[in-house]
């Protein structure tokens, strides 16, 4: 067995092969890979020490052949010249007897030397082509080596360099790092070793296959002159087609494109080409596509499509799953990218759930899976289209600033003759980084059906068409997006990720948006996030045309104006954001967050299909002059630890909704004397404060009200509401009123007294002050299920106007405890001599002799001596009774006198 041999056999791929001389020897499984499904290999370092030693001896030895065929030559040469000069001595010694003699013995010997030294040569000859030999042999090692400490040996992986760097306490001296991609060697994948205090690098495997290619593109002068004839363009479709597998840098310069390029697979792939902060003139019309296709560029990259495979699904495929049903998965080849398009019906033209490319991870009989996890659901009977896609891989552009050199009329000419910046189609693990694209006519960069797309850095300056195409940067259909640190002046949208799946916005903002400056166009996107950004938000806006869905979108740290997501828009979750002017939400799984809506704010529900509750936590919401839910709509939604500081319309609480504020302060700061119209089905106010915000009920339907231990207060209100007012002619409305406090300004805390309605009243442990309480024996409809109980409530100068106690469905007193009431008066007593008491009264409506002085107080703290009692001395009447304990006189002065009454019969 050779060297090569024992090299190939101790860096191989996996444990067992073809020819390994073990039982159960695998078939069609050569060296240097092996049988995958025996295993990976790990080479032992005895055996790397024997092979490689191997290889160096059979390399000395070919180094000792040459130097040992060193000497012969010369020996061989000075032989050669030394019979030819010994017969070049007898001929001349025999020149006068036989001339013709020694001329032909001078040539025979020349000859003979001549065939020596040509025989000596050969001989070296074999002896170097022997040495490449052993030198190639020697290099096939090292890339075997390389090769197979990229893939096993590694005792520790990090993502970057800095990550390696801050788990270097947790290595063992020798251990091998690999860092996926080191910050410190341009992103590259590298390998480690900690050696002592630190880690050496070892290995740099993109250094081995890529090269650096500096063009001689000459730039123009000055900046919107042209570039003589086409040399530029060819030379840089040249340059691009030798820079695949390496790195192209374009000098920085000036310079004009006369023709779009348009590059394939065949052409580029493994690429990074580096404009160097370099502008681009565009003087080329494009003349491909229709008027408002945006994937042309001024720099294309295209993979290529071919066959396809339709797919009629015969069951329901639920959202989270990466499996397809298939009637041969024989037809797809795992590892290879298929753009997938999902009809909801037979029509594969029709408007797709699914519209993406993704890589076939597994196939099994029956079952085909990708690396996509569905956001939808997709019924049974729609027509899936697989369609196998050769694309463009890894190309990066960047620090190129692209300037529209064409005079743009915005008209069906001119909008097919204008191109974008820098597109992709069909790419995979594609990235624009640092373009810039001024007087643009369409995009910047555009993504079309790509997997794992980027753009980073990029901007569209003064948009020649601000209200059409001036986007910064378009994802359509891509699955794995990212886009970071992108502007816009004049765009329309920054970022648009029409049809896109698992996709994220960082730090991306705009100025002087003409549109939305983040968008979907509602082509059933799903898994997004937006990061610290700033501007318009607009999620499936755009109409049925499109499919009017979208689903589990994270809004985090925004601050914008406007956020747009009333049409199909499902789990949408706000947080730690603020938008200024307008909210328009569909209530359907929302959730907000530590957030604030200004100005306008409005939930609407036009889906349902969420499986999480609506929630606002911990946010302060704003409203304008619109409703606060739309009248119709259903909603349930939980506001906890809320502001609402101007709940002021008449219309606010318009919708069929059920709605609990749990912990909130609301209020309303209107002062006129039109209330707020309550159409809701259910509303609980749970705790927290309730200002201003009078309710009527007018509905026809089933209603329910819970108030359980929240301030109630008027605010700047007139005294002419009340703070309930019934007045349903017909349906039902069930109040549960427990704990807390109710203070009017005088006017009433309930006004009940329409007929129609089945009303039912529960009022427990409320402490309720000032003006009055009216519930009609005949708004009750006491026969129909109507119902007053009421105990252990405290009344303050409380004007109440109740049905009788006998009447049927009327409860008080010792069915839930007695009912309290309570008075208070301000005095100034004179003084008081020891051993004596001063007296005042307290008017108390509703108390008569017998009721029971629950407690009296006063304002003041008069002193260990003075003691403070009470009674009802006469009806509505409470004598309170101030003794001096002490030895000597003793001045109250002026004090607030309080007093609670508890009764076991209603007044």
């Amino acid at each position: 067995m050779t060297v090569v041999d024992d090299i190939l056999r101790e860096f191989r791929e996996f444990r067992r092969y073809s020819g390994d001389g073990l039982p159960g020897e695998p078939t069609n499984a050569p060296l240097p890979v092996g049988d995958p499904q025996s295993g990976p290999w790990n080479p032992k370092k005895a055996n790397l020490r024997l092979a490689l030693g191997g290889l160096a001896q059979q390399l000395l030895d070919g180094i000792a052949l040459v130097n040992g065929a060193i000497p012969a030559i010369s020996a061989a040469r000075d032989a050669a010249l030394a019979a030819l000069a010994d017969a070049r001595s007898q001929a001349l010694g025999a020149i006068s007897s036989d001339l013709v003699t020694a001329l032909s013995d001078l040539a025979t010997a020349r000859a003979n030397a001549l065939i020596e030294l040509g025989n000596v040569v050969q001989q070296g000859a074999e002896i170097l082509e022997d040495t490449e030999d052993a030198r190639d042999i020697a290099l096939a090692a090292k890339e075997a080596a390389l090769a197979a400490a990229e893939g096993s040996g590694v005792d520790h992986w990090a993502d970057s360099k800095s990550a390696a760097d801050a788990s270097f306490a947790s290595y063992a001296n020798g251990d091998v790092i690999g860092v996926f991609a080191d910050e410190t060697a341009g992103g590259d994948q590298t390998f480690y070793r900690k050696v002592g205090g630190s880690l050496v690098l070892k290995v740099n495997t993109q250094e081995r296959t890529r090269a650096t290619i500096n063009t001689s593109l000459a730039p123009t002068a000055p900046l919107f002159s042209s570039f003589v004839g086409a040399t530029f363009a060819d030379k840089l479709e040249a340059a691009i087609k030798a820079s695949k597998n390496a790195r192209l840098i374009i000098p920085k310069g000036n310079y004009t494109l006369n023709r779009l390029l348009t590059l394939t697979p065949a052409d580029i792939g493994n690429c990074k080409i580096d404009w160097s902060g370099s502008t681009l003139i565009v003087d080329a019309a494009r003349t491909d596509g229709a008027e408002f296709d945006v994937v042309y560029g001024a720099l294309s990259f295209f993979g290529t499509q071919d066959s396809f495979y339709d797919q009629t699904l015969a069951a329901d495929h639920p959202a989270g799953q990466n499996a397809w049903s298939v009637n041969s998965s024989a037809s797809f080849v795992v590892d290879d990218y298929y753009w997938i398009q999902v009809a909801p019906g037979s029509n594969i033209e029709a408007d797709h759930i699914v519209d993406l490319l993704a890589r076939c991870v597994r196939t099994e009989t029956g079952q085909v899976y990708f690396d996509y996890r569905r956001g939808w659901n997709v019924p049974a009977g729609a027509v899936v289209r697989f369609t196998h896609v050769t694309p463009v891989r890894n190309v990066e552009v960047s620090n190129l600033n692209i300037v529209y050199g064409r005079t743009y009329t915005d008209d069906a000419a001119g909008r097919l003759a204008a191109s974008s910046g820098v597109t992709f189609k069909f790419a995979v693990g594609c990235k624009a980084e640092g373009i810039t694209y001024a007087n643009a006519p369409k995009r910047t960069v555009q993504f079309y059906l790509c997997n794992d797309a980027s753009a980073i850095r990029c901007e569209v300056k003064r948009t020649a068409t601000p209200n059409r195409e001036g986007y910064t940067a378009g994802f359509y259909g891509v699955l794995y997006a990212y886009a970071e640190r992108l502007r816009g002046l004049r765009d329309r949208h920054v970022v648009d990720f029409t049809g896109s799946a698992f996709a994220k916005v960082v730090g991306c903002s705009e100025g002087e948006t003409q549109n939305a400056t983040f968008t979907t166009h509602g082509k059933y996107e799903h898994n997004l996030i937006y990061e610290g950004c700033a501007g318009h938000l607009q999620f499936a806006g755009s109409g049925d045309a499109f499919g009017n869905r979208a689903r589990n979108i994270l809004v985090s740290g925004h601050n914008g104006n406007q956020i747009i997501a009333r049409s199909g828009v499902v789990d949408l979750t706000i947080e730690s954001s603020r938008f200024s002017s307008i909210a328009d939400l569909n209530a359907d799984g929302l959730v907000l967050r530590d957030s604030y809506l200004g100005n306008q704010v409005t939930f609407k529900k036009s889906t349902a299909l969420s499986d999480r509750k609506n929630l606002a936590d911990n946010s302060l919401i704003t409203l304008g002059g619109n409703a606060f839910f739309d009248a119709g709509v259903d909603v349930e939604m939980l506001f906890r630890c809320c502001k609402i500081p101007n709940l002021n319309f008449a219309n606010a609480f318009s919708a069929y909704a059920a709605l609990v504020f749990e912990d909130c302060e609301v209020t309303c700061t209107a002062t006129s004397g039109t209330p707020i119209s309550c159409g809701l089905r259910s509303l609980q106010i749970i705790r927290g404060s309730w200002t201003g915000a009078n309710l009527k009920f007018t509905s026809t339907a089933e209603q329910h009200l819970k108030m359980l231990d929240v301030d109630i207060s008027w605010g700047g209100r007139p005294a002419t509401l009340a703070m309930l007012e019934i007045a349903k002619p017909a349906g039902s409305l069930l109040t549960h009123w427990r704990g807390g406090k109710s203070l009017s300004n005088g006017a009433r805390h309930i006004t009940a007294v329409t007929p129609g309605a089945v009303l039912g009243f529960k009022l427990s442990e409320v402490s309720f002050s000032g003006g009055g309480l009216r519930i009609d024996q005949s708004a009750l409809t006491v026969g129909s299920g109507g119902y007053l109980i009421m105990g252990e409530n405290v009344f303050e100068a409380v004007t109440r106007v109740l049905p009788s106690p006998v009447s049927a469905g009327v409860a008080y007193g010792a069915q839930l405890g007695a009912l309290e009431l309570a008075a208070s008066q301000s005095a100034t007593l004179g003084a008081i001599p020891a051993g004596t008491s001063a007296y005042l009264n307290v008017s108390v409506p509703g108390a008569v002799i017998g009721d029971w002085v629950r407690y009296v107080s006063a304002s003041v703290d008069f002193g260990d001596d003075i003691d403070i009692s009470a009674r009802v001395s006469a009806p509505d009447t409470v004598r309170v009774k101030v003794r001096n304990a002490g030895a000597g006189s003793v001045t109250p002065g002026s004090a607030t006198y309080r007093v609670g009454i508890k009764k076991s019969v209603a007044p």
